[in-house]
């Protein structure tokens, strides 16, 4: 046995030497989560660079912290085995590292952290408690992998009968399961803090998820190249947050979020993913909550550019998918439920019954969850011949198809560029016309956009989404009549929403307001 002295005073541990994979009951710890084990842990990173947790629940002073260093690794036996549990009401990081925010600090690279859980332990109040603390502290530490952990204010087995969870939800939203960060490259106390993976990890019940670069632990950081991957989200006010313009190179994919809220005594904007740098990619997963308790889906900030969303599901309105402030991000293909679906003829074409779609011709539709009729399924559909109750699939043959047993929903699928795609500037047309009983529609614009007729020749185009610039070009061209003249139009007001038109045209040689046959309306980006 050894020795190993911390903290000065005389104080330490006695650890068994000799064992390479030795667990915190070597070093003196005792699991039941009311015996503090922060120094055993300690102990065993200084002597062995390892600590191997065995099943059971492990107190961990946040306030002393588990300091790791190169290399370190940690495993355990499972996430539902094993896990650290801090220190009621004690602010500071489960596990971190040493650093000196006004002096040199060495590098600490390469940890690796695998199959176990960190409950943190905030007091129950209505107002926001004053001692915060981390799960997983990656900030300052480089090239971490994360894998199959957990971490957030939601306990179970003996430390859910030492410390019961809250009643309330809104009071369990503290604190922060994973956080990664660092200082600017050119601060003396710099020691990297970059390239991460997150991969299958838990986080529930937390201020914030995943939090990336936050501006109340990190205030100037750029955790480039961070990956989580096929993380389970819950009860957070942000799902994934990332909060620095210099943050890039990160990816997000696959993740599961839920239930986001408001925490008790805060007024946080609540957003599934929130972002604020650039050439960031968001990617797949599924996220589940509702319209009246978030503000958005993914909302890019002022700073955000560049930034890529491809498909994922999510179960709010379009309305609430999108919120973005900055420039040249592109969010492609993001789906809505439009509909159940109650009927399918395998006919040529094949003609799909759901009541009261409000669907539009030419619009782009994924179908899903067809029982007997499976060939329909997770296939994109452009859609023509609408009634008030049904549809066609342009072009699909059904009649070698299974006989439709039930079920089905109807998504419907858009492309949104905002802005810029990348570098180059942006020129989007909608063309329209008023057929004496409604609008119809074709063009990019048109699926990003409500217009609308007030009366002869005055038109309002709504975008779904602000979405003009200061420094942008609108251009209006019509068609009259069968002779082509080319009229004249006036725009009445705009906004970064909305654009009211009036369109004139020559009648008996006096110019007036009328509904010309065709409108096309071009939104252009300009160079510089």
């Amino acid at each position: 046995v050894a020795w190993f002295a911390s903290g000065g005073s005389g104080t330490g541990c006695w650890i068994r030497v000799g064992t390479k994979g030795l667990g915190l009951e070597h070093a003196g710890g005792k699991k039941g989560g009311t015996s503090d084990c922060t120094l055993s842990a300690r102990a065993l990173i200084t002597l062995n660079n390892f600590i191997g947790l065995d099943k059971g629940v492990w107190l961990i002073d946040p306030s002393v912290r588990i300091d790791l260093i190169n290399g370190s690794t940690i495993i355990g036996t499972g996430l539902y085995d094993c896990a650290l549990l801090a220190k009621y009401d004690t602010a500071g990081s489960v596990i971190g590292r040493d650093f000196n925010p006004v002096a040199t600090n060495d590098r600490v690279d390469d940890v690796r952290m695998m199959d176990f859980s960190i409950f943190l332990n905030h007091i129950h109040q209505s107002s926001a408690p004053a001692n915060i603390q981390v799960g997983f502290d990656m900030r300052n530490i480089g090239r971490t992998n994360i894998h199959r952990c957990y971490a957030g204010n939601y306990r179970w087995g003996v430390a859910k009968t030492l410390f019961p969870n809250a009643g309330t939800k809104a009071q369990a939203c503290r604190g922060y399961p994973f956080a990664y960060g660092n200082v600017g490259g050119g601060d003396i106390a710099y020691a990297g803090g970059e390239v991460h993976r997150n991969v299958n990890c838990k986080s529930w019940w937390g201020l914030t998820g995943i939090a990336i670069d936050e501006v109340a632990l990190s205030p100037v950081s750029a955790a480039y190249n961070t990956q989580i991957i096929g993380a389970d989200i819950q009860t957070v006010a942000r799902g994934i947050s990332q909060q620095s313009r210099f943050g890039t190179g990160c990816r997000y994919t696959g993740n599961l979020i839920q239930d986001i809220q408001q925490p008790a005594g805060s007024s946080e904007t609540l957003d599934v993913y929130h972002i604020a740098g650039y050439e960031n990619t968001i990617s797949d997963g599924y996220v589940e909550t509702h319209d009246t308790s978030i503000d958005h889906v993914v909302h890019f900030l002022s700073t955000a550019r560049n930034n890529v969303v491809t498909p994922f599901y999510y179960d709010n309105s379009k309305a609430k998918f999108l919120n973005d402030e900055g420039s040249r991000n592109v969010v492609e293909f993001y789906t809505v439920e439009a509909g159940d679906i109650t009927g399918a003829t395998a006919a040529n074409p094949v003609v799909i019954t759901s009541v009261g779609h409000n669907l539009r011709n030419g619009e782009t539709i994924i179908i899903s969850d067809v029982v007997g009729m499976t060939e329909l399924n997770n296939n994109p559909y452009t859609i023509s011949n609408l009634t008030a109750d049904t549809y066609e699939l342009t072009g699909i043959d059904g009649t070698s198809f299974t006989a439709y047993t039930s079920g089905g929903i109807t998504s419907v699928v858009d492309k949104f560029y905002n802005k810029y795609l990348y570098n180059a500037p942006i020129e989007e047309t909608v063309k329209f016309n008023w057929d004496g009983l409604v609008i119809l529609a074709k063009g990019r614009l048109a699926s990003a956009s409500n217009i609308t007729r007030t009366g002869v020749g005055d038109y309002s185009i709504v975008f779904n989404t602000p979405y003009l610039l200061d420094n942008y070009t609108i251009s209006v061209t019509l068609d009259t009549n069968a002779s082509g003249h080319a009229g004249t139009y006036s725009i009445l007001s705009h906004s970064t929403a909305n654009i009211r038109l009036l369109t004139y045209g020559q009648n008996a040689g006096t110019t007036t307001q009328l509904d010309p046959r065709n409108i096309w309306l071009t939104i252009r980006q300009n160079e510089g």
